[in-house]
């Protein structure tokens, strides 16, 4: 392919991936009543200035979560090549964008890879799915705990089976717990197991597979202690958003419900920036359930978890979407 041709074809698909990127953004946002209900509310909220202020902090707390990706990635693509900071959040920021109309978020890594100069990007691919597999253990972890406190405290069980049969099935739950643990911890059982998955003359994507093997424990905990981090930031951004919205819910409370809806979005398969009506069912769903004996909270819960979940998704999603449209353009899909 001659230098012109992928020129062309690298100037093409950058702004096509913009143009899908930002017409997909503004159709969220333009059909979705959620959001302008929350705009409205949050307008008149700023002018008290405790709410001011901790929206203020939110947004910085935004900053630190994806500060906080950058390093797992920066630490998880230095076995290929060494990057600094401000290019591992600028691959970050582009795979948010790309990820934005792509089932699953799929779009991430490719949208990361290629800012990278030296690594294979099926090898930049899979460095890149294990620290996202790092990020669903945690979610799995803490979700699976939280549910069990859930359920046994606020779901009607009794009426449906015994205590040994609650306890038997929680005792299921924690078992996959220490499995997808046991599993993260010896991820080069990967390279084996998508070898026989994958076809003999497939050999560049079989040989990128070797990198699963190339992290020890201690790096892996490492990253496992990034993606924890980040929960810890992205749940208490959640939790400050549902008391701006005057939800009257303790922290506790607060990080057991998130850890519900965390746990059971990472199960539905959506498009990023479809996340919304997702999060904020699921919210609506567990805030009710946990609201059931008190008619006024519940309907307060329900308008907090749409406005919580509507505002935590603009500043999270929305908002890096937008900046990363800027680092796609020093994408380079096609390589001299």
């Amino acid at each position: 392919m001659s230098p012109k041709i992928k020129k062309v074809l690298n100037v093409g698909l950058k702004v096509a991936i913009l143009i899908a990127s930002y017409l997909f953004i503004y159709y969220r946002l333009k059909n979705h009543d959620s959001f302008k209900l929350s705009w409205s509310g949050i307008g008149e909220m700023l002018a008290n200035p405790t709410i001011l202020i901790t929206l203020i902090g939110i947004i910085l707390l935004m900053c630190l979560n994806w500060s906080l990706e950058a390093l797992k990635w920066k630490l998880l693509v230095r076995k290929s090549e060494k990057i600094g900071f401000f290019t591992a959040l600028k691959g970050v920021l582009a795979g948010i964008t790309v990820s934005s109309f792509t089932p699953n978020r799929i779009g991430e890594y490719f949208g990361r890879v290629f800012i990278l100069k030296q690594t294979n990007p099926w090898k930049g691919a899979f460095m890149t799915i294990t620290g996202s597999l790092s990020q669903l253990i945690v979610t799995v972890v803490v979700g699976m705990f939280a549910f069990i406190r859930f359920a046994y405290s606020y779901f009607p069980w009794q009426e449906y089976f015994s205590a040994v049969v609650f306890w038997v099935l929680a005792a299921v739950l924690l078992f996959v717990v220490a499995l997808v643990v046991l599993i993260y911890f010896n991820i080069r059982i990967f390279e084996p197991l998508l070898k026989r998955l994958t076809l003999k003359r497939w050999t560049s994507l079989r040989e990128q597979l070797k990198v699963f093997g190339e992290y020890n424990r201690m790096e892996l905990l490492s990253v496992l202690a990034l993606s924890f981090a980040r929960y810890l930031v992205f749940s208490t951004q959640y939790f400050l958003l549902l008391k701006m919205f005057m939800l009257p819910l303790n922290f506790l409370d607060g990080m057991m419900i998130i850890g519900c809806i965390y746990l059971f979005m990472a199960a539905v398969p959506t498009i990023a920036l479809s996340e919304l009506g997702v999060r904020g069912s699921l919210a609506m769903f567990f805030l009710g359930l946990f609201y059931t004996d008190n008619f006024i909270l519940a309907d307060l819960a329900s308008m907090s978890a749409v406005a919580a979940s509507t505002a935590i998704w603009i500043i999270n999603l929305v908002v890096p979407a937008l900046i990363g449209g800027f680092f796609v353009l020093q994408l380079k899909f096609f390589k001299k």
